[in-house]
């Protein structure tokens, strides 16, 4: 069965929090985009094949959390040795296309999803997007033009952001991201093991854990997730915990975390 939002919801223009979790939702209705007011949404839990075009910042200028987590209809280890159809996870997103040999690109609008005073867009500072069905490498953005680097000379750079630090400046105001438990592959990209808030995510947990194979029956994870995170506090040397003989005492740093 598929199912969509229906019409009534969408007549509830001023709703800011909307959670529709574990409904077997495949689509939204197309008056979905009626809820500018909406600053949380979490559509986990139902059978999205892709992710519904409608969700932009145009539409939904004001939202800051997005969780699209466990969309799974069927819970598929391998898929490279599937025989099911419309199984959820958004897996149309980056399917494996065996004319070109390749997998479809990731949905990069959601990574592109920055604050925008002038359009009046405030950006997402959460988007989870575990447990689904992922696949192919996440973008580094690098041939990406739009996407500046933090040591841009037109970026007002953060105290929390080290100096010249050159990596990609992807959606710097993220405060949660999670990716865990999908079936990528490839490299890490620098952005995210260099992005600000990594400390914050765990993401040994919650993004760098991946579960099963892919369409080519390579086995899900990355070619170069870290051991620690050594190398990043070695650059973000302001966020060493305390109580560490190279950061003091919680007395001398006045701090107790990152």
């Amino acid at each position: 069965m598929n199912l969509d939002t229906g019409e009534y919801i969408c007549k509830l223009e001023h709703l800011k929090r909307l959670t529709i979790g574990a409904y077997g939702l495949t689509s939204l209705h197309e008056d979905f985009k009626n809820l500018k007011e909406l600053e949380y949404l979490d559509l986990g839990s139902n059978n999205f094949e892709k992710i519904p075009e409608i969700i932009t910042p145009e539409n939904f200028p004001k939202l800051h959390v997005l969780k699209l987590a466990s969309n799974q209809r069927k819970l598929i280890y391998d898929l490279s040795n599937n025989i099911y159809t419309d199984f959820g996870g958004f897996y149309q997103e980056t399917a494996y296309n065996s004319n070109n040999k390749a997998f479809g690109e990731f949905p990069k609008r959601l990574l592109k999803w920055e604050p925008d005073e002038a359009q009046g867009v405030a950006g997402l500072d959460t988007l989870i997007l575990s447990v689904n069905y992922f696949q192919g490498e996440i973008p580094s953005f690098e041939d990406d033009s739009s996407i500046g680097y933090y040591d841009d000379p037109d970026f007002a750079r953060p105290d929390t952001i080290p100096a010249g630090l050159h990596v990609k400046r992807v959606m710097p105001q993220l405060k949660m991201f999670t990716l865990n438990l999908n079936r990528l592959t490839g490299e890490l990209p620098e952005w995210i093991l260099y992005h600000p808030s990594l400390d914050w995510w765990d993401p040994y947990t919650l993004l760098f854990t991946q579960e099963g194979k892919d369409e080519t029956g390579n086995l899900a994870g990355f070619s170069n997730e870290p051991a620690n995170l050594n190398y990043y506090y070695e650059k973000y040397t302001k966020k060493k915990l305390a109580n560490t003989p190279e950061s003091g005492s919680d007395s001398e740093t006045g701090d107790s975390g990152k």
